[in-house]
């Protein structure tokens, strides 16, 4: 994918790089397969590629997607392959089978693969068994419920090499989840080393009041912002607590952040880029059915 250009800071372009998963058949947009692999060719040969992370597809759609893929591939010169995530179902054993097909089916051409899965555990001890069936080389998320205590599943996940994927929002006020919630979820693998990536709600750079849905008469809410969220786990995993750090979440101020040429700000709090660097091992990324509004809202607060 093409680079961040010269005048995109340092410490915006480590920031962004990779961060946005592209999940278009999702709602709010949930567009038809075509039109989301179209936008996908699309933000790949766009200025922002190099923020563009994996196309996510549920594995129930996965003959549509590569079917419809074909047309678009072999892959732009010099963009490297398409790394795709798939939602996996509760019959794991049949899912791996097909990822394992498709990956076989594109080996030659190398210019799609899916590197990833996203699994929903529902009891801990699910989580080793589940990581073991999955081949080594291939990512494996397990969705983590943050109104409960995660300190088990995250632990299970840290034992099986696994990362953490947690839900932030959805369509309704009811699904964003409280901000000492998600502080408590990303402190808890901070402590274990285990890297996370989030999903659902975070179309917006900072924490605001916005519609739910795409709809007019849609219902309005505070959501967490993306800025927000993984700023704040930069700082958690440089030893910000957990009481600070929930006042960054909540934090809707622009001026309180600040990206400078040698790292990032927030009030009285930095994180060199050697930090940030070594940190976004720690945050991963987060999926979003839309690519362009966070990169628009990212233009209009001056960082891109």
């Amino acid at each position: 994918m093409n680079g961040p250009g010269p005048r995109i800071l340092e410490s915006v372009q480590i920031f962004l790089t990779g961060l946005i998963d592209y999940a278009g058949l999702f709602p709010p947009a949930e567009l038809d397969m075509e039109s989301a692999v179209r936008n996908y060719v699309s933000y790949r040969s766009g200025d922002y590629s190099w923020a563009l992370g994996r196309f996510i597809a549920p594995i129930a759609r996965l003959e549509e997607f590569e079917r419809i893929a074909q047309d678009f591939l072999p892959c732009d010169s010099g963009a490297g392959p398409w790394q795709v995530s798939v939602l996996c179902s509760p019959k794991l054993e049949v899912d791996v089978r097909k990822v394992l097909d498709f990956n076989l089916r594109h080996s030659k051409s190398a210019d799609i693969v899916i590197d990833a899965m996203e699994i929903n555990i529902r009891e801990a001890e699910g989580i080793g068994p589940a990581r073991e069936l999955v081949p080594e080389g291939i990512v494996v998320y397990f969705e983590v419920p943050v109104v409960t205590d995660p300190r088990d599943k995250v632990a299970e996940i840290g034992i099986a090499g696994g990362r953490a994927k947690a839900r932030t929002g959805g369509t309704r006020a009811e699904l964003v989840p409280a901000t000492t919630n998600l502080v408590r979820f990303i402190k808890t693998c901070a402590d274990a080393d285990v890297p996370f990536k989030a999903t659902a709600g975070l179309h917006h750079a900072l924490r605001s009041v916005q519609k739910f849905t795409y709809d007019r008469d849609s219902a309005s809410g505070i959501m967490h912002g993306f800025l927000n969220l993984f700023v704040a786990a930069l700082f958690i995993r440089a030893g910000l607590s957990c009481e600070k750090a929930s006042m960054l979440m909540e934090e809707q101020s622009r001026a309180a952040f600040r990206f400078e040429r040698g790292g990032i700000s927030w009030r009285n709090h930095q994180i060199r880029n050697e930090q940030l660097r070594e940190a976004r091992n720690f945050a991963i990324a987060f999926g979003s059915c839309s690519f362009q509004e966070p990169i628009d809202d990212l233009k209009t607060l001056g960082l891109l």
